[in-house]
């Protein structure tokens, strides 16, 4: 019986020096019948050049060449043209373990699930190890309810990044990435496809590498880049108001976290253009309103101890996140 193809689709934005080691992983996997998709989303270095270098070598590598306008872009001009049955993601200055894809199939099939999400494993870009060896974990089942449940609520756990997943196309094939986003336009991808499924299956092996950059966006000063991520949280309240009225609990659970990890940012907000503003308004108009009383059994102690400062007052918190600051510099000397 022959295996199924699976498309992986990679966004590709100058990631010439890391790109070859990232195409490999997958031109290496054990489960053979996979097209990789390359997109190249603009790039202003040698990336394309390397792709057909790495074309030429591999004729299950296709490559798109489109004008720069994000990963979610470039993810969506992959899944535009995915022929696979199945469909997973791979960063390009990540890699994976060579029996990733075949892991997540097996799982797949093992368990009849609509969606397979894996934990992964974290390093630094300055002394990561590319010979680091995959993590067995154990598998657990969730309806879409519960992974819906799970991935507006969670406190810890599996990331929301769907690099670590494994989707039947079928799925999300009329699913599509927030362009213009580049914060958490995973989490809300994720949602919407843990909605279209029937059976999620969690499981806690690692197989996916995720290298930690300096530079990355999601690391570094607090920019308007970073209201994405606020903005997708109310776009998801938006979309259960008007589709799926069953989950308001847990988007309203969303809003309050994700308005909670921005506070850091807050005051540049309040000092930013006017739509950066009116989000540091619609933070502050929440936070400080009553609380309903169902957030305290998805909260963390951190959670509950942020919120409950912001309500005493801005400056109360403004003190704690200095504390804080101060404590971590004491803790390098």
């Amino acid at each position: 019986m022959n295996s199924p193809l699976i498309s992986v689709i990679v966004p590709i934005y100058n990631a010439e020096n890391c790109l070859e080691r990232s195409i490999e992983s997958l031109t290496n996997q054990t489960y053979g019948n996979i097209e990789i998709i390359l997109v190249n989303d603009g790039s202003k270095d040698n990336s394309l050049k390397l792709c057909n270098e790495l074309a030429n070598k591999d004729k299950r590598i296709n490559i798109i060449d489109k004008p720069n306008g994000g990963v979610s872009s470039a993810r969506n001009y992959g899944l535009d043209n995915a022929k696979g049955k199945y469909t997973a993601f791979l960063d390009a200055d990540d890699y994976a373990c060579p029996t990733m894809i075949e892991h997540m199939y097996n799982v797949m099939s093992d368990n009849n699930a609509d969606i397979v999400h894996m934990d992964f494993i974290k390093q630094h870009s300055s002394n990561a190890d590319f010979t680091v060896k995959h993590q067995l974990g154990t598998v657990s089942s969730l309806t879409k309810d519960e992974a819906v449940k799970w991935i507006l609520t969670n406190k810890d756990g599996h990331g929301t990044a769907v690099w670590t997943s494994l989707f039947k196309t079928e799925i999300i094939k009329n699913i599509r990435f927030p362009e213009g986003m580049v914060i958490a336009e995973d989490k809300f991808f994720m949602f919407l496809a843990f909605h279209e499924s029937k059976k999620v299956v969690f499981d806690s092996g690692k197989e996916y590498i995720y290298l930690v950059w300096d530079s990355s966006a999601i690391h570094s000063t607090y920019t308007k880049k970073n209201t994405s991520s606020i903005l997708l949280a109310q776009k998801t309240l938006q979309t259960v108001n008007e589709k799926y009225t069953q989950y308001k609990e847990y988007a309203i659970v969303n809003l309050y976290k994700v308005y909670l990890a921005n506070m850091r940012g807050f005051f540049e907000l309040e000092n930013g253009d006017n739509e950066m503003r009116q989000l540091a308004c619609d933070m502050k108009k929440l936070l400080k309103s009553k609380t309903p009383a169902y957030f305290a059994q998805y909260a963390s102690k951190k959670e509950v101890l942020e919120l409950k400062l912001v309500k005493l007052g801005l400056p109360f918190y403004k003190a704690y996140i200095k504390s804080k600051g101060f404590a971590a510099k004491l803790l390098k000397r």
